[in-house]
């Protein structure tokens, strides 16, 4: 900081960074978590807040903890390759451009939060992992993803198996189960990924809003890379499910708009906007029961698609009136789910769980939130939320986050290192939970 920079200066347990004008209006609600004082440059507000360090152990799950100030920000493991500029495509080939350095893990046999935390740093050492993608046909890379609802007795899933059309995903290091959990509206199938055969059951959802957020699929895409080719970070009491869409719709049929599609809410996006929602014209994470509203609000894809911020009629006639949520439902509920995560893309990457926040799942929310430097939203700022996904998560009892991933025109390259300990992070919290 210069002699000319007005901001005033901060102690090494402060940090300046730039507040988005979205967020803006939460430090007049008190609601942004973290910040602490406020500066004016050129029309640019700048925010202080605290240098967060990781949790203890068990600040994960406690509703009291919170994480303690450091003098400097630990380094971030860069062991794992990160990914390519370009989003993904329908093409037989991986996400990523660089192959996948395995990470040795850290054995959890007791499931303990502290081995979590033990592996903050990721080794660079390992198996390298080919560059072949987990996914295969067009037909089979429309995979699903789910958030929210309310508790309702459903009957168990019917897992068909694949069609004989499907082509298998190739062998990334390790095998992965391949189960349909339903299908979409187009009759795509909706995949999700099972590695590990333990009693608690841990999700990590790619995109529900399907081509129009590209990033919450990679970042899936990644998980389930890492995971298959390092199949002891799996601990033994856990199972690891990886959608990679629940939207599998709106992902292929928006792959021939994706390359025009900048960020500026151009033509480019406004033609992309199109296949956030399923074939039926509906915004798949405001179908769940969950605070349900039959005039749901949706931001940016319902102001270039529909031209309005809020829509009548674009959740659903009612209720998991949606192929794709009924898939997610019935699937969450069979397989005794006990925590996921769920991606989403933004423009203002954050972190939150059921609108209004507190909950079993805040502590482990906030601890997320420092892990990535984002900011834990226990309110949506920008519009009312309904019948989301993540609401009908947390009323069934299952703990976890929204991740709003940083966009991925303004982030080319996918930090992978930090996604995949945010995911062990989610795995030992789940076993920690379970005991």
């Amino acid at each position: 900081m210069n002699d000319s920079d007005p901001r005033p200066r901060l102690p090494e347990t402060l940090e300046w960074h730039v507040l988005p004008e979205p967020r803006r209006r939460l430090t007049r609600r008190g609601l942004l978590v973290g910040t602490l004082g406020f500066a004016a440059t050129g029309g640019v507000v700048w925010a202080a807040r605290l240098v967060l360090a990781p949790a203890s152990p068990a600040a994960l799950l406690s509703p009291t903890a919170t994480a303690a100030p450091r003098a400097a920000a630990a380094p971030v493991a860069t062991a794992l390759p990160v990914a390519p500029t370009s989003v993904p495509t329908l093409a037989a080939t991986s996400v990523l451009a660089a192959p996948i350095a395995a990470v040795p893990p850290t054995a959890i046999p007791t499931a303990t939060m502290a081995a979590a935390l033990a592996r903050t740093s990721l080794p660079a050492s390992g198996p390298v992992v080919a560059a072949t993608s987990t996914v295969g046909t067009a037909a089979e890379t429309a995979l699903p993803v789910a958030t929210e609802g309310v508790p309702v007795a459903q009957p168990p899933a019917t897992f068909a198996p694949a069609p004989a059309a499907t082509v298998a995903p190739a062998v990334v290091g390790g095998s992965a189960e391949q189960m349909v959990i339903g299908h979409s509206v187009e009759g795509r199938d909706i995949v999700a990924y099972k590695l590990g055969n333990g009693p608690v059951g841990v999700a990590l959802i790619g995109d529900i809003h399907g081509a129009w957020e590209p990033r919450a699929q990679q970042v899936a895409q990644v998980g389930l890379d890492y995971f298959r080719a390092s199949r002891s970070a799996v601990p033994d009491g856990a199972t690891v499910y990886v959608i990679l869409t629940a939207n599998p719709d709106g992902w292929a049929n928006g792959q021939p708009f994706l390359a025009k599609a900048d960020g500026t809410g151009g033509p480019g996006d406004v033609a992309l906007s199109e296949f956030a929602f399923n074939a039926n014209g509906m915004d798949l994470n405001r179908n769940f029961p969950t605070n349900w509203s039959d005039r749901p609000c949706g931001g940016e894809r319902f102001r270039l698609h529909y031209g309005n911020m809020c829509m009548q009629g674009k959740a659903g006639p009612e209720p998991f009136s949606e192929p794709e949520t009924r898939a997610y439902r019935d699937f969450i509920l069979s397989r005794k789910i006990k925590m996921a995560l769920t991606y989403h893309e933004n423009r203002y990457p954050s972190i939150s769980i059921r609108e209004g926040g507190k909950g079993r799942s805040e502590p482990f929310a906030k601890t997320l939130a420092a892990h990535f430097g984002y900011d834990y939203l226990p309110v949506w700022p920008d519009y009312p939320v309904t019948g989301q996904a993540q609401d009908w998560l947390d009323a069934n009892n299952v703990l976890g986050a929204e991740i709003e991933l940083r966009h991925h025109t303004l982030e080319p390259r996918l930090d992978t290192a930090l996604n995949i300990k945010a995911m062990q992070m989610a795995i030992d919290a789940a076993l920690l939970a379970a005991r």
